[in-house]
């Protein structure tokens, strides 16, 4: 009698894991930001539809956490353009006027210097914009998922 127990027991649990698993990934895939590989590169999907990053920039302001990670996002790529743009032009302004064979070390240091931060300021942009969606998936997994209020609202 008690193995019969068991094995309904076993039955259930065995029919009703699987349909929990179901509702979790549907909510997963219509309720948060997730990143696709394109051919053309990433992009932002969200319930089977892809998203630029600006409509995705709307979602993350729904929290107050994403939306200080979205606006860190912002203030480092353009940290990025600006060291990518303005270190090559300021470089060109500090070498001697005619040229010459040799390069001023000041050029090279400005030059070189400037395309590594900026590229440490890129990486470090995406490192928080998926950071934000991150954030953004828990708060939107908490309320949707558990039912529980989310603060800051």
């Amino acid at each position: 009698m008690k193995t019969i127990k068991l094995l309904l027991v076993m039955i259930i649990f065995s029919i009703l894991l699987p349909a929990q698993g179901d509702d979790f990934d549907s909510k997963y895939y219509n309720e948060t930001i997730y990143l696709q590989q394109g051919f053309l590169g990433s992009k932002y999907m969200m319930g089977g539809s892809s998203y630029s990053l600006v409509t995705i920039g709307g979602e993350l302001n729904r929290y107050s956490d994403s939306a200080e990670l979205y606006s860190q996002y912002k203030f480092m790529r353009l940290v990025s353009m600006g060291l990518m743009v303005a270190g090559p032009i300021a470089s060109a302004g500090l070498t001697r006027p005619g040229g010459g064979e040799d390069m001023d070390d000041t050029f090279m240091s400005v030059f070189i210097g400037s395309m590594i931060l900026g590229a440490f300021s890129q990486i470090e942009s995406i490192n928080k914009l998926h950071e934000a969606v991150w954030v953004y998936n828990g708060h939107q997994l908490n309320k949707k998922e558990f039912g529980k209020r989310i603060p800051n609202e």
